[in-house]
């Protein structure tokens, strides 16, 4: 025993286990160091002095670095306890993510924009058709007086519409999908298919029944190209910084494995 006490590596091994342990105590006790850097207290500064209106006295940048010397205590106390895997603290990393990747952009092209239009379903780039017309409304059946449609086809003046109606009269050129939340479909689709200033009715809608007379009529026909250039912009972007967003996610994928489940179906739990 006394022979392995006086061989060099047996002092060696026993040194550097006293250095280790020295080293792992000092550590342990060792304060992390937080450094606040006049940049940041500069860049704090002008924020305060924007809001306020006022340049911050020296009592106040030390009130300034000591929040920023706060804040990024709770910033790496929030690490040490993986705060960062709560869904909404992922979701707003995932999403700041996502924005470093999107890609410089020049403005798009009107060929572009045209080829963004005619890619678009074709809804949302029509103005739909229109109707303007005269009525005579009434809450129910039983207020329309005798005959009505008769006198109405043979030129006498419409009577007022029954009070509580409140709908204008004649009623301004509406596109056909207010006219059906106001009338409901089917008068909607009786109003684009009816004859032309011709008195027609009765009509029951959730409002009321009702005589109408259409006085004119426009089809549907495509939104002039300047004033949906703003919305076609915004769908260019949106797609080219999907794609490269996907594209770059792709080629940060390759430094993982990636286990995914046999299948993305899902079961049918028990009750």
């Amino acid at each position: 025993m006394q022979r392995i006490f006086r061989e060099p590596l047996f002092h060696f091994i026993v040194a550097a286990a006293v250095i280790l342990s020295a080293d792992a105590a000092w550590r342990h006790f060792k304060k992390p160091v937080v450094t606040v850097s006049q940049a940041a207290v500069e860049t704090r500064a002008r924020g305060w002095q924007e809001r306020t209106g006022m340049v911050p006295t020296d009592e106040q940048r030390k009130d300034i670095a000591r929040q920023l010397a706060t804040e990024e205590v709770l910033f790496r106390e929030s690490i040490k306890r993986d705060m960062a895997t709560d869904n909404r603290v992922r979701d707003s990393l995932i999403l700041m993510m996502r924005t470093s990747l999107k890609p410089a952009l020049t403005p798009p092209t009107d060929e572009q924009l045209k080829e963004v239009r005619a890619q678009s379903p074709k809804e949302n780039m029509m103005l739909p058709s229109q109707a303007s017309f005269q009525h005579v409304s009434f809450r129910d059946r039983t207020e329309v007086p005798q005959g009505l449609l008769k006198r109405l086809r043979s030129g006498e003046t419409p009577p007022p519409s029954s009070p509580g109606i409140k709908l204008a009269n004649p009623l301004p050129p509406t596109y056909r999908p207010q006219l059906e939340q106001i009338f409901g479909r089917d008068v909607a689709n009786s109003i684009f298919t009816l004859p032309l200033n011709e008195w027609q009715g009765p009509f029951t809608s959730p409002r009321g029944v009702h005589f109408v007379l259409i006085t004119a009529r426009e089809p549907e026909k495509p939104i002039p190209f300047e004033e949906i250039r703003g919305m076609l912009e915004a769908k260019w972007i949106e797609q080219r910084e999907n794609e490269t967003i996907a594209e770059q996610a792709r080629k940060l994928s390759e430094g993982y494995t990636i286990v995914l489940p046999e299948t993305a179906t899902r079961t049918e739990s028990k009750p």
